[in-house]
C-alpha cells in the first residue's frame, strides 16, 4: 500500500537531520511504515546528509564520545530495519504507535467526545498532544477550526471532508483557518493519530464549550 498524502520536504528534511518535534516525528515514523514513497526520498535526504557531514574538517573527539556515537549509529540502524520491516508485516498496529502502547489499543484511557467520537492521548510534547482519535463508522468530528496546525496519519479505515478522502498511511496537515469535520465513510470506523499543536475552535458555540473542558 503506497500512501496519496505525504508530509511536505521540509518535513522530511527535518526529520532526517533529527530536529523535528518528537511528536510531529511520531505522524512521519507512522507514515513512513505505509509509505514507500516517502521512505525512498528519506533515504535520499540521509545519503545527502551523509555526504555533507564526510566533507566536514575532522575534529579531534575522545574515546568515550566515539563509543557512543557508534552506539546510537548501530541503535538508530535496528530501528529503521524495524520500520522498513513493518510495511509489509503490519497487524493494523503501526510499529511506531506499538512502542508507546503495546498491541492491545483498549488498555489506553479513551475519553468520550459524544457517543460516536474517542480520543485516547499517547504522548504529550512540550504541551503539544499526540493522540488516538476513533470516529465510529458514518459519524463526524464536529467542524472545527484550528488555533494551531493539525496533523493527522489515519491507521485504520478512512474519512472524508470538504477536501477530500483520507485513506490509511495517508499524512494530512491542516493549517488554521482551515475548518473541516472529518467524517467516517460508513463501511468501517476510522482509527487516526493527530497531533494538534494549539487546541481546536468548534464552530458550534456548544461543542467549543464542551471541548474546553473535555479537549479532543
Amino acid at each position: 500500500m503506497n500512501a496519496q498524502f505525504h508530509p511536505d520536504y521540509d518535513d522530511l528534511l527535518e526529520f532526517s537531520a533529527g530536529v523535528i518535534a518528537p511528536s510531529v516525528g511520531l505522524c512521519i515514523s507512522v507514515h513512513l511504515e505505509y509509505c514507500e514513497q516517502c521512505r525512498q526520498q528519506l533515504a535520499r535526504l540521509d545519503a545527502i546528509g551523509g555526504l555533507m557531514f564526510e566533507q566536514l574538517e575532522p575534529a579531534a573527539v575522545d574515546d568515550s564520545l566515539l563509543d557512543s556515537i557508534f552506539d546510537r549509529i548501530d541503535s538508530k540502524a535496528s530501528s529503521s530495519a524495524g520500520r522498513v520491516q513493518m510495511a509489509t508485516e503490519r497487524d493494523h498496529i503501526p510499529h511506531s504507535v506499538k512502542k508507546l502502547v503495546g498491541y492491545d489499543l483498549e488498555q489506553l484511557k479513551w475519553r468520550r467526545h459524544g457517543s460516536k467520537v474517542h480520543s485516547a492521548i499517547l504522548l504529550n510534547d512540550n504541551g503539544i498532544n499526540a493522540s488516538l482519535i476513533r470516529i465510529q463508522a458514518g459519524a463526524s468530528v464536529p467542524q472545527h477550526d484550528h488555533r494551531g496546525r493539525e496533523y493527522t496519519v489515519i491507521l485504520q479505515g478512512s474519512f472524508s471532508d470538504d477536501s477530500g478522502v483520507y485513506r490509511e498511511g495517508d499524512f494530512v496537515l491542516r493549517q488554521p483557518g482551515q475548518p473541516h469535520s472529518p467524517t467516517a465513510t460508513a463501511d468501517r470506523d476510522c482509527l487516526c493519530l493527530a497531533v494538534l499543536d494549539a487546541p481546536m475552535r468548534f464552530r458550534n458555540p456548544l461543542y467549543e464549550l464542551v471541548n474546553r473542558i473535555n479537549p479532543l
